[in-house]
């Protein structure tokens, strides 16, 4: 964690003291005072679809099938046995190989039968339970706790994260101990993690069984060399640093296909390519690249403008991610400015 936190102190000052990652070639206005609302709405995007996958990702899915397959659960709650309703919550709750971190079955007048779990947990999913064709109930479910998002988007992002509830903080990870705000703090207000500068984004997350927890995202302060950037390049600044984090996550080259579907998870709009040495080992589906791939720059390419971000996660290897800049009227050709390739 120590580690970690260092990490996120870097990024702030990066963020307060360097201008973008990308070389702009194009004539663009900056971003000016429009540029911190524009990295706080980036990094809460990207925490965003953290935590739309633990509404409606794969693994929610796969949990779901495993609810609605229980036949002792759908049978016991169409007799009104009570005591099996929580037997086949119970195995389902602390099965193995799932990942169910809380499930509450309701009888079909909507009285709660069974609750099992763990006390703080947020984005629950809901559905009906049938039995010989007959609805005979529902459940609430979920696949993450508080402190599981709040590690995921930390691991991702590297920003401290907290949540709260009524009584305060729930999590305590990333932040310092004595540096986390007892209390949800003012949208903007400015935190100090690790010795760094931040200011505090705040959004909200449906708490389980219903409500709503705080999350509080303490986001880098912008410094003048980024407000003078275009506000693409702003938000091709953010993504990028959270692309370079995605690739902490996977061995590359190897799981080069990996990390460009982690990285569309959060940006589907940009078109990713990997290079090993002089061959594209990894590409957004059903996109070739284009014969010239500056490191830096502009290209215009499949009817678009693009600014282009790169960086070396590996010795050998380079990500290049395009960002959609304009659409281009006839034919399309190639320019930018050459960098590392």
């Amino acid at each position: 964690m120590k580690r970690g936190i260092a990490l996120s102190a870097a990024i702030a000052v990066a963020f307060a003291a360097t201008p973008t990652h990308a070389d702009v070639t194009v004539a663009a206005r900056a971003c000016g005072a429009a540029t911190q609302a524009r990295v706080g709405g980036d990094y809460q995007s990207a925490a965003l679809a953290i935590y739309r996958g633990e509404l409606d990702g794969a693994e929610v899915h796969r949990d779901t099938k495993h609810v609605l397959a229980s036949t002792a659960l759908a049978r016991s709650l169409a007799a009104g046995d009570t005591t099996g309703v929580t037997a086949a919550v119970t195995k389902i709750v602390y099965h193995r190989q799932w990942h169910i971190v809380r499930l509450r079955v309701l009888a079909s007048s909507g009285k709660l039968v069974a609750d099992i779990g763990g006390p703080y947990i947020l984005a629950p999913v809901r559905g009906e339970i049938s039995y010989r064709g007959k609805t005979v109930g529902s459940y609430v479910m979920s696949v993450q706790d508080d402190v599981g998002y709040a590690k995921l988007v930390w691991r991702y992002t590297a920003l401290p994260i907290e949540l709260y509830g009524r009584s305060g903080p729930l999590v305590g990870e990333s932040f310092p101990a004595a540096e986390v705000p007892p209390q949800l703090p003012a949208a903007g207000s400015s935190l100090t993690v690790n010795g760094a500068r931040y200011l505090a984004l705040l959004y909200g997350v449906k708490a389980f069984p219903s409500g709503r927890s705080e999350v509080l995202l303490a986001v880098p302060r912008a410094g003048a060399a980024l407000a003078s950037s275009s506000c693409l390049a702003v938000d091709a600044t953010v993504y990028t640093s959270v692309a370079e984090h995605l690739a902490r996550r996977v061995a590359l080259p190897r799981d080069a296909t990996v990390f460009v579907a982690l990285d569309h998870a959060f940006d589907s709009s940009t078109l990713t390519f990997i290079r090993a040495g002089s061959r594209i080992v990894a590409s957004s589906v059903g996109v070739p690249a284009p014969p010239l791939l500056p490191g830096s720059g502009t290209i215009a390419y499949l009817g678009k403008r693009w600014l282009i971000n790169s960086f070396v996660p590996v010795s050998g290897t380079r990500i290049y991610i395009l960002y959609p800049s304009a659409a281009l009227g006839g034919s399309t050709g190639l320019s930018g400015t050459t960098g590392a390739s």
